[in-house]
């Protein structure tokens, strides 16, 4: 296709509210050569919606990414804990020292952190609470 030709079709497309990145692989012209010859092009009211509502599903596809990675690397820390934790041989004696460490801990933790639950200083109804390792 002749470069005027190209030229106006992407103005076409542009006008429709295609972004640089369609254009681009519509008709393979570079993004750079759109935005040179599309900077100046005037969008209707249909065309700058077509393309925020293109931006904002793109910004809900990234956000929805970035909370699988999130959840994938969680699941990932908690089955490299439980791994650990079931390595180590816990007798009756180091398991009441764990349990008394975890009881005179200050604070509370809101979060799981591999296999130890919520556990609150001077709360005596969480100490008798089973925890997955440490059962006191």
């Amino acid at each position: 296709m002749p470069m005027h030709a190209l030229k106006l079709q992407a103005t076409k497309l542009r006008k429709q509210g295609f972004s640089y990145g369609q254009i681009n692989k519509k008709l393979g012209i570079a993004k750079s050569t759109c935005s040179l010859w599309l900077k100046t092009i005037k969008l209707d009211k249909q065309a700058n919606s077509r393309l925020k509502v293109r931006e904002f599903r793109g910004k809900e596809k990234a956000l929805r990414t970035i909370k699988n990675r999130i959840k994938n690397r969680e699941q990932e820390i908690q089955t490299t804990t439980e791994r650990i934790i079931h390595s180590i041989n816990v007798n009756k004696n180091l398991s009441k020292l764990l349990c008394s460490f975890l009881y005179w801990a200050e604070g509370e933790k809101k979060r799981e952190i591999g296999l130890l639950h919520k556990f609150r200083s001077g709360d005596d109804k969480n100490l008798h609470r089973p925890v997955p390792i440490f059962q006191c």
